[in-house]
């Protein structure tokens, strides 16, 4: 029950996913990228006018799901994007620009190397059913230990 709300909450933040192969190939990093690891998942939305959103989501032990957010402007040159953020929830670690490097392979996954960590996105995702309850979310910062502390967004 806990990955079908995070999957239901990532479904209705993230949008539509696409077939990258339906697009041309330099528009084929726009569009919402999903990836599960655990009890969390990561979102990340880029639009066709530069905008994007990162979302990493997990279920808390009261039930609720913490959401650690950046949002902000891209900029992708050859195979790095720059993830330029303006709006975060944990500004002590998400503040400055970030260069990744991604690969868009032939399965349509998205792979971005972060910090030397390899995630791999895909744009589709399993349908859910409706849980009978309503998500209760909190933005926040995780710590490396996973902990999560509440807090609101800041604009940069």
């Amino acid at each position: 029950m806990k990955r079908q709300r995070l999957l239901l909450l990532a479904l209705v933040l993230g949008g539509c996913a696409y077939n990258a192969h339906d697009q041309a190939p330099d528009d084929r990093l726009v569009g919402a990228w999903y990836a599960r690891a655990n009890e969390c998942v990561d979102v990340l939305k880029l639009d066709a006018g530069g905008a994007y959103s990162f979302d990493h989501m997990c279920e808390l032990d009261d039930g609720s799901v913490g959401q650690q957010v950046h949002i902000g402007d891209y900029t992708a040159t050859g195979s790095a994007v720059t993830l330029s953020p303006s709006l975060v929830s944990c500004p002590e670690l998400d503040a400055q620009p970030l260069v990744v490097t991604y690969d868009l392979d032939s399965d349509d996954a998205l792979r971005v190397t972060l910090a030397q960590r390899p995630l791999v996105l895909s744009p589709t995702v399993e349908r859910l059913p409706t849980p009978a309850t309503e998500i209760a979310y909190r933005f926040g910062c995780f710590a490396s230990d996973g902990s999560f502390e509440p807090r609101p967004y800041e604009k940069l």
